[in-house]
């Protein structure tokens, strides 16, 4: 688990934690999308 900051983090916000992608003749082209939740103690 991630630890976050008191600033600008609240509770049970999902956000893109890890972003993976591949260069094509194109442009990037989004592979997967790891996503986190923000949990308050």
């Amino acid at each position: 688990m991630r630890e976050l900051g008191a600033d600008g983090a609240t509770s049970d916000r999902v956000f893109p934690g890890d972003v993976f992608y591949r260069e094509t003749d194109d442009g990037l082209c989004v592979l997967d999308v790891v996503w986190s939740t923000v949990v308050s103690r």
